[in-house]
């Protein structure tokens, strides 16, 4: 076992130290040691990075599909139709009776452009009538 002497030691733990605080500084400030320079941004820019970090946040489009159902589709409508849930590009929608479902399927192609043109960022391609 080789001794150190305590200079020696003392000086290889200020370089340990030193090399670490080197590498922190290098990854919080990745720019030639300089912190980052960030914009301001607003709450709903951050909410909508936020969204799109953790994947489009389905349940959450499905929430504000739900909130503003009836008034893409109408009050009629919204009377008779509720929806049930959003399985990835699939809507599923919960009639009262046949006799709308038969009408709603008629008019699904309808239902698919008012969605989409007014829920921005939702991409519905089929709606299920259950």
């Amino acid at each position: 076992m080789v001794k150190r002497s305590f200079i020696a030691w003392d000086v290889w733990e200020r370089e340990k130290r030193d090399a670490r605080r080197r590498w922190r500084r290098e990854e919080r400030y990745p720019a030639g040691g300089q912190p980052k320079k960030d914009k301001v941004t607003t709450v709903a820019d951050a909410l909508k990075s936020w969204e799109r970090s953790i994947g489009g946040s389905l349940p959450l489009k499905e929430a504000m599909l739900d909130i503003r159902w009836a008034e893409i589709v109408g009050e009629t409508i919204a009377s008779h139709a509720v929806v049930v849930k959003l399985e990835r590009d699939k809507l599923m929608v919960r009639v009262d009776d046949a006799t709308w479902r038969h009408q709603l399927l008629y008019m699904k192609p309808n239902l698919l452009k008012r969605i989409s043109a007014e829920m921005e960022g939702l991409v519905i391609k089929d709606i299920i009538f259950v």
